[in-house]
């Protein structure tokens, strides 16, 4: 198993939301799980559409994902989170596991973020 490089421990997260890759066809989106989050980055789990990835995991590596999630502390709550895949893998259900980094996060995002990890908002 591939040691953990994170700067950052992350917080369990299991939200249910929907991703898109930049690069992939226009207006496809897939369904996913947020596993994990920090200020830095998360763990997603993709439930794969065929017209969204591409034919094997190390082919997503540099594209930029875009997700969206409702978090469950309230469905007046919606995240939308864009990074840079930069870990893929098979999930422990066969789909497809993803580490994302965040680049390039304002001021507020970055407040945001840490506002929920110190409130561990139904982490």
């Amino acid at each position: 198993m591939q040691e953990k490089r994170r700067r950052l421990p992350r917080q369990e997260a299991q939200w249910h939301g929907k991703y898109t890759i930049e690069s992939g066809p226009s207006g496809v989106w897939g369904a996913c799980e947020i596993l994990d989050i920090s200020i830095l980055g998360a763990g997603l789990e993709l439930f794969e559409d065929s017209r969204q990835l591409p034919s094997t995991e190390g082919d997503l590596i540099g594209h930029r994902i875009l997700v969206e999630v409702q978090t469950p502390a309230g469905a007046s709550i919606t995240l939308q989170m864009v990074g840079e895949i930069r870990y893929s893998t098979e999930g422990n259900r066969g789909r497809t596991r993803v580490g994302i980094q965040f680049n390039d996060l304002s001021e507020t995002e970055q407040a945001i973020l840490n506002v929920l990890e110190q409130m561990q908002a139904v982490w």
